[in-house]
């Protein structure tokens, strides 16, 4: 049975909708039934218990090909990101199914039903974003599913779901960063919060005072510049300066690239 079939059949306002189309000369039922499986798009519309409770038990009730692909989807995604929080599945669960269920009416179309999307080039976590691809090639191998092929969408989708729940940092390389200074411990310290707030959601740093806390140590913080001769030196002050912020942050994004 077809999702626009189960539109017809199954909503109680049905028979409303058929009124409407009497009182206000509506003579394409076809068009308002294409409304309503769109309606299904929109996570929104499943804030109401009893929608969100009609629509699903419905098409967990006929094993519908988007339900069975959805839950393939949040089992395999609690896998290669995180364990999904019990209070959240419901949501994560609408959320791809949303998701899926779009990709299967629109092919190839790259903005979601409000018109907006997030492409690659609009992020910088790149390790997260090739992980997001894996994912989809191991859910297409699953599957067969032409729906996972439509990476264009489908990763923008997939990137806010998991920032959403988590740091997406966490996902990319760490960069060791040594803190070397002869500054009083508590403005070394409040120098870590800084850095730490400043760059938390960009990369993923790793600050520290000795270098056998870092193991490879990538550049080097210090108001002593000249003791660290041939290496990737930043100088700095406390308090750091927007300039320092900027200097530090190029070094950052040149051992990012690296």
């Amino acid at each position: 049975m077809t999702l626009v079939v189960w539109s017809v059949r199954k909503l109680k306002e049905v028979t409303m909708i058929q009124s409407g189309i009497s009182k206000y000369n509506v003579y394409d039922e076809g068009e308002i039934y294409f409304y309503l499986l769109l309606i299904q798009m929109k996570t929104k519309i499943y804030d109401s218990e009893e929608v969100r409770e009609r629509i699903l038990n419905y098409h967990e009730k006929t094993n519908s090909d988007i339900f069975r692909l959805t839950t393939q989807c949040v089992e395999l995604f609690s896998q290669y990101f995180f364990p999904i929080p019990k209070n959240r599945n419901g949501f994560i669960f609408i959320y791809l199914f949303c998701a899926n269920l779009y990709c299967r009416i629109f092919r190839h179309v790259t903005v979601d039903i409000d018109g907006y999307i997030l492409s690659e080039d609009q992020v910088e976590h790149k390790e997260l974003i090739i992980k997001i691809n894996h994912f989809l090639d191991s859910l297409y191998d699953l599957t067969k599913d032409p729906i996972f092929l439509e990476k264009e969408y489908l990763i923008g989708k997939y990137y806010m779901l998991v920032s959403a729940f988590e740091n997406p940092i966490h996902y990319e390389k760490q960069i060791n960063i040594l803190l070397a200074s002869d500054l009083p411990l508590l403005i070394r310290n409040q120098l870590k919060r800084d850095l730490y707030n400043y760059f938390d959601r960009k990369y993923n740093i790793y600050l520290c005072e000795h270098i056998d806390e870092c193991g490879h140590v990538e550049i080097i913080l210090t108001n002593l510049p000249s003791t660290y001769p041939n290496q990737r030196v930043c100088a700095i002050d406390y308090p750091l300066s927007e300039y320092n912020f900027k200097i530090i942050e190029q070094n950052i994004a040149q051992v990012w690239n690296d």
